[in-house]
């Protein structure tokens, strides 16, 4: 479970582990904390937060670049796939069938059966 802060954006150790070279492991050595930004990851899930949507749109773009995909469109609604973004106050940006976020806790986690 990770604590969700202003603007976060949470990445599948899943996804990293088929795309990412080296892995989610190789990922966390090379990108966290990424420019200093607060992150913390459990098994499954990594985070990046910010208080700026420019920060969060600066990762989306550089995670898109390694082949990672953010926000398809699945008949016709919005859906998250390697990534997604979710807001402390607002919850998920879009359907997200991997995350459960818990508004008492403010928190995320791997949704079970995901």
């Amino acid at each position: 479970m990770l604590k969700i802060e202003f603007i976060c954006l949470v990445v599948s150790r899943r996804s990293l582990d088929r795309i990412y070279p080296g892995g989610s492991k190789q990922f966390i050595n090379a990108w966290g904390p990424f420019n200093g930004r607060s992150s913390a990851y459990d098994d499954d899930l990594i985070k990046f937060g910010a208080m700026d949507t420019a920060v969060i749109d600066d990762l989306i773009r550089r995670l898109e670049s390694l082949g990672l995909v953010g926000l398809s469109l699945e008949s016709g609604n919005k859906e998250w796939k390697d990534f997604c973004v979710v807001e402390e106050l607002m919850g998920l940006r879009a359907r997200c069938d991997w995350i459960s976020y818990d508004d008492s806790e403010r928190s995320a986690s791997f949704a079970d059966g995901a």
